[in-house]
């Protein structure tokens, strides 16, 4: 990453984990719409090229029911190394996720960066780190234990 473009913060969220699955796996769980939709998101759509269009489709998501669309597009498909793309529609920002193979399974480095320097910026920034963290976990818990996410009251015991 180089200086940050004028009116944006120089601020990089970040997130790292291990997580007991080989850079294959990793990359293919996050390469594609299709594939995060399994245990994250409910209709993300994007191929592992990049150029590709890409949109993160949340529905009913969490405690407040979030339905939300977030446009961008793949800027990197280098399996299983490296992902990275923009996203977002009035703010957009960068995000680039590294794949390290380390003894059983992989270091997984997230990176975002390219916020806008408003309050709305530093809103997103903050939002952003906690959601970097919320979904590393989770990727991790789909890729070791076959855990994956249900939206409230989509269970027996809702």
């Amino acid at each position: 990453m180089s200086e940050s473009a004028p009116g944006t913060m120089d601020t990089v969220t970040k997130q790292d984990i291990y997580i007991k699955a080989s850079p294959e796996a990793v990359y293919d769980a996050i390469a594609t719409g299709e594939a995060v939709n399994v245990w994250f998101t409910r209709h993300s759509r994007w191929e592992d090229r990049a150029d590709s269009p890409m949109v993160w489709g949340w529905e009913d998501w969490g405690p407040d029911h979030v339905t939300s669309n977030v446009p961008g597009r793949v800027i990197t498909a280098d399996r299983p190394h490296r992902f990275a793309f923009v996203w977002g529609e009035t703010q957009p920002s960068t995000v680039e996720i590294s794949i390290e193979p380390a003894g059983a399974g992989s270091v997984v480095r997230v990176r975002q960066h390219g916020y806008e320097d408003s309050a709305e910026g530093r809103d997103l920034l903050v939002s952003c780190s906690a959601g970097w963290g919320q979904a590393m976990t989770m990727l991790k818990y789909f890729l070791e234990h076959g855990i994956i996410y249900e939206t409230l009251g989509s269970g027996s015991d809702a």
